[in-house]
């Protein structure tokens, strides 16, 4: 069955499928078989079968799975409130006639085990399902522009929660002892679970064109993404309710652009630019405090409903309350919005070639029966001596990127960027020139 465009001529669409499973699985978890089904396919809408395609239709889904540390597994292996102990002893005036060979030489001497770390015994490998729709547009014969919607949820993500802070309502910060904890002891006892989740949408626009004399590419990524954890290391504000962490997700940055090419100049003279755009990073607003008695300080402030009270903080990401009360609303986690990134590099690169010519290459002929091709395009003749003179220059804008500004309301220091960034692998400190020169022989 054909299509039909405004051109009136007969669009065919050519169907390609492909599918697939993949089977993983892993020791030290309770989890031992995840099966990673996925399917992708493309419509390459042409007029003749013989032509370039007028456009590339794709789409896919499938799911992918993490794998749970093998750090981790160590780490509840040691401490597991047995295999490691501490004893404590004050003021000792026997060291080291006694306690220096076994921990049995101290007997008097309390123990402690310290906090524990366990493997949940619901926890399994969290997965990804990320599935995606795109159009791949040529731009003549000199580029491309392609556009493309992901959506992806993660299930049963990893998290730290311990499990035996003491029950809401019943822990006093004036008073670290206070609290009832459910297990009946006043051990931390920190768990590994997968119980998080995240949704993420993005919206991905490439582009690129050649030609003799440039070359530029692109690359803009919109999307928003929200997630009550950041991975294996993430504990929650309150283990009774991982809810109260939904928000936006630390790695959510609305805006990225990237852009960059070649460009010949004048008599051999290269230019190569290199853009890099990064909207605000967001951070974490928290108090600085332990208010429910879970061993974290990452308790968040609410907003503030009396202004009068001195717990109250005005700030210029809102006025909040670090001593909570009831009916007020906690602050949503990574509530702050931090700087952007702009970094602008270029290079100016001249080459000089000269020496004796190396050999070429000879094409090999047409097969027997078909007709020879039309004239080759001539290669530039490749000489024995290269000469590469350069002039490079980092953030030329002289732009300082900085990284996201301290979020401890208690801090002297709270809304203050005390670092630079550091991303993709540019630098972010003030310009940079450098001057330079190789000879290829």
């Amino acid at each position: 069955m054909g299509l039909y465009g405004e051109d009136n001529y007969k669009i065919r669409p050519n169907v390609t499928l492909s599918y697939g499973l993949r089977f993983e699985t892993q020791t030290g978890m309770p989890d031992h078989a995840d099966f990673a089904p996925r399917l992708g396919a493309s419509w390459a809408l042409t007029h003749d079968k013989n032509k370039p395609p007028i456009a590339i239709l794709r789409s896919g889904f499938g799911l992918f799975y993490q794998r749970f540390p093998s750090l981790n597994i160590l780490e509840a292996e040691r401490q597991n409130g047995t295999t490691e102990q501490e004893q404590l002893v004050t003021d000792p005036d026997f060291y080291p006639a006694v306690c220096s060979s076994t921990p049995t030489d101290c007997a008097g001497a309390p123990t402690s085990t310290g906090a524990i770390f366990q493997i949940g015994p619901n926890l399994r490998a969290p997965y990804i399902m990320t599935a995606g729709i795109g159009v791949d547009k040529p731009i003549g014969r000199i580029g491309q522009i392609s556009a493309n919607y992901l959506f992806s949820h993660g299930v049963h993500l990893y998290l730290t929660r311990n499990i035996n802070a003491p029950l809401p309502g019943t822990f006093n910060p004036a008073d670290p002892t206070s609290g009832v904890r459910p297990l009946g002891t006043d051990q931390n006892i920190y768990e590994y679970e997968s119980e998080g989740d995240n949704v993420r949408h993005q919206l991905r626009i490439n582009a690129n064109l050649h030609t003799k004399f440039f070359g530029i590419f692109s690359n803009y990524q919109l999307g928003k993404a929200d997630a009550d954890t950041s991975g294996i290391g993430n504990f929650p504000s309150n283990g009774y309710d991982l809810h109260q962490d939904w928000g936006r997700a630390s790695n959510d940055y609305r805006q990225r652009l990237f852009f960059g090419g070649w460009l010949h100049v004048w008599r051999g003279f290269s230019l190569n630019p290199f853009l890099v755009y990064q909207s605000s990073a967001p951070f974490n607003i928290v108090i600085g405090q332990d208010l429910n008695g879970d061993n974290q300080f990452n308790d968040r402030p609410t907003f503030a409903t009396d202004l009068s009270r001195p717990s109250v903080v005005h700030t210029q990401w809102g006025v909040f309350d670090t001593q909570p009360i009831a009916g007020q609303t906690v602050v949503p986690i990574n509530y702050g919005k931090g700087p952007s990134t702009v970094i602008f590099n270029t290079r100016l690169q001249k080459n000089f070639n000269f020496g004796k010519p190396l050999p070429q290459e000879t094409a090999a002929p047409p097969p027997p029966g078909t007709k020879p091709s039309a004239t080759p395009k001539k290669k530039p003749v490749e000489r024995k001596y290269n000469l590469s003179v350069f002039v490079a220059g980092e953030n030329v804008l002289n732009h300082v990127n900085l990284a996201p500004p301290v979020g401890v309301l208690g801090s002297p220091l709270f809304g203050q960027s005390t670092a630079l960034a550091n991303r993709f692998g540019t630098g972010s400190a003030n310009r940079t020139m450098n001057v330079g020169m190789s000879f290829r022989f």
